[in-house]
């Protein structure tokens, strides 16, 4: 039985010791790649892993006061000092949100909404380019409104050659259930032979005139219509309101665009310029743009919304994460602080330790920070259900 047990607590050390090194490292601020990848964890799993560590704590704690070993004695330090370390990340988290008026719900951060699902979107095809179709997926608002619902639209991130709008499908219900028409766009993706930087813009305004002509059919008033997106979708929305509302973007596929009456972005890119410069994004910009700034200016400023700001900017709100290493935050400060000083309304929200990504299990407290924090700005700005 002695054996059972030497094993038993062999393996368990085993299994808190990477959730102690990631603890550590999720303190660190170094821009190194396992210190981003520890933040990743701990902004989508940090409560439950807390909770076992605690564990942890509590069986080793008890081993060493049992004994009064110093062999029990260095798990209790060393799993101890990961408690403090990971429970010091997680306050950041939570007191950034409470800042912004976001109360988090612990107990939905302990159990993350992995499988929380619901009947499938309705899904339709909106434009085709290049052989490929591009569609739209609509889901209704929870119970019928005199007037219509209000209209979130989302468009995806992943440095315009990757990723789907299907990623969100738990917020967009979410959104849904908050008595919002949610609709979520996907958009022909560049690639290393087509850069479509003159093409996705056109085609997302393509789908905001489909959404404009339909958005009645489910329950939604198109008059009253907002986007977001995260990262590469984040550029997209910031930068397609500001063309759509100075008159300055149409539809490829023709019909009336709707006027944009908010928008909220998270880590979005605002210069693409920096985004080429950066090591980490480089191929994104490479993708989309096809060559460096200094080969295509023009396609850089087109496409960047520092170059697309005036007094018909719709309001935004920002959500960046303090350690995004793949989206340049000087940039996104700069930006606000510009916006700021030019009287645009542009709300800024910060996390503390949050990386590129902090906000996508679904429940997690990343996850609750931007759901709420959203749903609050429509609010504020007339978006109301």
């Amino acid at each position: 039985m002695r054996k059972v047990g030497i094993a038993f607590r062999v393996l368990g050390y085993l299994l808190l010791a990477p959730l102690v090194l990631i603890s550590w490292l999720g303190l660190l601020r170094t821009g190194v790649m396992p210190q981003y990848v520890a933040q990743l964890i701990l902004e989508g799993l940090g409560p439950p892993l807390l909770l076992i560590l605690l564990i942890g704590l509590a069986l080793t704690l008890r081993r060493w006061l049992e004994t009064r070993r110093r062999g029990f004695l260095i798990p209790v330090v060393l799993i101890g000092s990961a408690v403090l370390a990971s429970g010091y990340t997680l306050t950041g988290y939570v007191a950034a949100a409470r800042a912004h008026g976001v109360s988090i719900n612990l107990a939905q951060a302990v159990a993350p909404q992995w499988f929380r699902k619901g009947p499938p979107p309705h899904t339709f095809v909106f434009d085709r380019y290049d052989g490929e179709d591009a569609k739209l997926h609509v889901y209704p608002p929870s119970g019928a409104r005199p007037g219509g619902a209000p209209v979130l639209v989302y468009v995806h991130g992943g440095g315009w050659k990757f990723g789907d709008s299907v990623g969100r499908d738990r917020d967009m219900r979410w959104f849904a259930e908050q008595g919002y028409l949610a609709i979520a766009v996907d958009y022909t993706l560049s690639a290393d032979h087509r850069h479509l930087w003159d093409v996705t813009q056109p085609q997302v305004a393509c789908s905001l005139a489909w959404i404009g002509k339909n958005a009645a059919r489910f329950g939604g008033d198109a008059d009253r219509l907002a986007l977001f997106g995260e990262s590469a979708g984040g550029n997209l929305v910031l930068n397609v309101g500001n063309l759509i509302n100075a008159d300055k973007l149409a539809s490829r596929c023709g019909g009336q665009v709707p006027t944009i009456k908010a928008v909220a972005a998270i880590y979005p890119p605002v210069d693409l310029r920096a985004i080429y410069r950066h090591p980490a994004a480089t191929w994104a910009a490479q993708a989309y743009l096809g060559g460096s700034p200094e080969q295509y200016p023009a396609r850089y400023a087109a496409v960047s919304p520092v170059n697309s700001t005036a007094p018909s900017n719709p309001p935004a709100l920002i959500i960046t994460g303090l350690d995004d290493n793949t989206v340049p935050v000087s940039d996104t400060l700069a930006y606000v602080k510009t916006a700021h000083a030019d009287g645009r309304p542009v709300d800024l929200i910060t996390i503390p330790r949050a990386g590129h990504g902090f906000e996508i299990v679904p429940g997690s407290i990343g996850n609750q920070t931007y759901r709420i924090a959203t749903l609050n700005f429509l609010k504020k700005h007339g978006l109301q259900p």
